[in-house]
């Protein structure tokens, strides 16, 4: 009697629920960017890392179309987009993360004298610790203009102390695969990278365990409400 009464019920939560589905909305996120740029020289090292998520409203039934949509090469339109950088700078002591949002990329990451100068929204921008902030035209007259810094595809070796490599999630036909690699700083820590979906990077210093310092999975994920405004900074109805 009493497992004739579980199926029972069983049955009408499952009714319930697809009676539901279709009109219940989710917050989804695809997360599509999670590569970057590695700069290092003999004594610290940068990794900048690229974020750039879209956000999606869709119902239950739109949700379970989706699949079919993709396949078809007409997936749902995003409603949100953000770019974000995260900054990680490591030394031998240390390793301090800052993340600084923008509305397009920051790019073009190029060392020159003891400063880190890049593209930014607006201009010229230059690490300052925590954060790019735009240069004055007199100091980007200074430094050359834009034509110093390195394009952001192009790696270098060497540059007055410095090295470059680039971090792939994912490899543009056409150019060859390291999948994995590693980089010695200054025989004082080394950092092991995977370019893969995920993209992972560790940090290995002597006689202690690894460190993760970066971890990125592109992909379409459902997330709560209050993740997708924080992402977004967007007030949401869509979630829970």
């Amino acid at each position: 009697m009493k497992k004739k009464l579980f199926l029972i019920l069983l049955v009408l939560v499952f009714f319930a629920l697809a009676l539901a589905l279709p009109r219940m909305k989710f917050c989804l996120i695809r997360a599509d960017g999670g590569g970057g740029d590695l700069l290092w020289r003999d004594d610290e090292a940068y990794l900048f890392m690229f974020d750039r998520p879209f956000g999606y409203h869709l119902s239950g039934a739109d949700l379970l179309a989706e699949p079919i949509k993709e396949y078809f090469h007409s997936p749902a339109i995003p409603e949100n987009d953000s770019y974000a950088l995260t900054i990680v700078h490591i030394t031998s002591s240390a390793v301090d993360r800052h993340v600084q949002k923008s509305t397009i990329g920051i790019h073009s990451f190029t060392p020159l004298g003891n400063a880190i100068y890049a593209v930014c929204p607006g201009g010229i921008c230059k690490w300052n610790g925590a954060q790019f902030e735009l240069i004055t035209g007199e100091e980007e007259q200074q430094i050359g203009g834009r034509d110093r810094l390195i394009d952001d595809r192009k790696e270098f070796t060497d540059l007055n102390g410095w090295s470059r490599r680039l971090i792939w999630p994912d490899r543009p036909r056409g150019t060859p695969v390291r999948g994995r690699y590693s980089i010695e700083v200054g025989k004082q820590f080394t950092l092991l990278v995977t370019e893969a979906n995920p993209a992972l990077v560790y940090l290995q210093r002597p006689n202690q365990r690894e460190e993760t310092l970066w971890y990125y999975k592109r992909g379409l994920s459902v997330v709560s409400k209050a993740k997708y405004e924080r992402v977004f900074e967007v007030p949401q109805t869509c979630g829970n």
